[in-house]
């Protein structure tokens, strides 16, 4: 990234020009999925500054990624009527927010528990990326002294991001 620090940062520059002023997309301490986590996550990405400095970019949230571990506590927190783990009847706002959840498998060993309890937020403008770096090719050939084929397949790819925002993240704790 052009900043030259980690994605999910407490530190990001706002901007190459702006280097003195830094922005936060992720808690100050971890957090796991939960009702204020994800609050604060929408606050953060509707909140958060174009490059420019002065425009907000006001953007919904729209995926919360989970390790497949974490779905029910999720589920319970972005579809739920009611505010979990709490004895007042308190209404979830979270379901206004229109969060799809999304399990990955990747999410391994995350917090200090290494419980598999990191989590993401992505909104509907952000800057990940998939490059494809060669397409899918296959080559094959045959082997006269074994009377076989062989085959042969190769794929090359790269995932990153060029800009942090719009997104907001946890390693849970």
């Amino acid at each position: 990234m052009f900043d030259g620090v980690s994605l999910f940062n407490t530190a990001h520059p706002l901007s190459k020009s702006q280097s003195g002023t830094t922005v936060s997309n992720r808690p100050a301490s971890e957090v796991d999925v939960s009702i204020a986590g994800l609050d604060a996550a929408r606050v953060n990405l509707v909140t958060q500054y174009a490059a420019n400095g002065v425009e907000r970019l006001q953007n919904d949230p729209r995926l919360l990624v989970i390790n497949p571990s974490q779905y029910r506590v999720a589920a319970q927190c972005v579809k739920g009527d009611w505010e979990r783990a709490t004895a007042d009847r308190n209404k979830n706002i979270i379901p206004e927010y229109g969060f799809e959840i999304v399990e990955w498998a990747y999410f391994t060993k995350s917090g200090s528990t290494g419980t598999n309890n990191a989590w993401f937020v992505v909104d509907q403008t952000h800057s990940l990326m998939k490059i494809m770096r060669q397409e899918f090719r296959m080559l094959s050939d045959t082997d006269i002294k074994t009377a076989s084929y062989i085959f042969v397949a190769d794929q090359r790819f790269d995932v990153g991001a060029t800009d942090f925002r719009g997104t907001y993240g946890s390693v849970g704790i």
